[in-house]
């Protein structure tokens, strides 16, 4: 996925922040009705019409207040954001359409076939 978009015209930066958990806004964000590429593909006996869940993992943040030592737990933890379904497969990418969303998808999100 990437973001086309406009571009400061002053600077020339391209929107977004580079880093930290909003880096990969840079590269494009989508979301129900979008086109997305998956590296996976007939290496890993991918065929059009598997379905996949898009899951990305919980960050906690203790930059600013002190967290229980309880809550590093949730950085292995992961939450289900998508659903695509795969409509042409390569050797060793995908091609598919989100289906459904929970928060804009972006690239580093892991997915897994249902």
């Amino acid at each position: 996925m990437l973001n086309f978009g406009s571009a400061f015209k002053v600077s020339g930066n391209i929107p977004g922040i580079r880093g930290g958990h909003l880096g990969p806004l840079e590269r494009g964000v989508a979301s129900e009705g979008s086109i997305v590429y998956i590296d996976l593909g007939q290496e890993k006996a991918v065929k059009a019409g598997d379905i996949f869940i898009v899951y990305r993992y919980v960050q906690t943040d203790d930059r600013l207040y002190d967290l229980p030592k309880e809550v590093r737990k949730l950085n292995t933890a992961r939450t289900a954001v998508g659903e695509l379904i795969v409509m042409k497969v390569g050797e060793r990418a995908a091609t598919a359409l989100v289906t459904y969303s929970t928060d804009a998808l972006s690239l580093g999100d892991v997915v897994e076939r249902r």
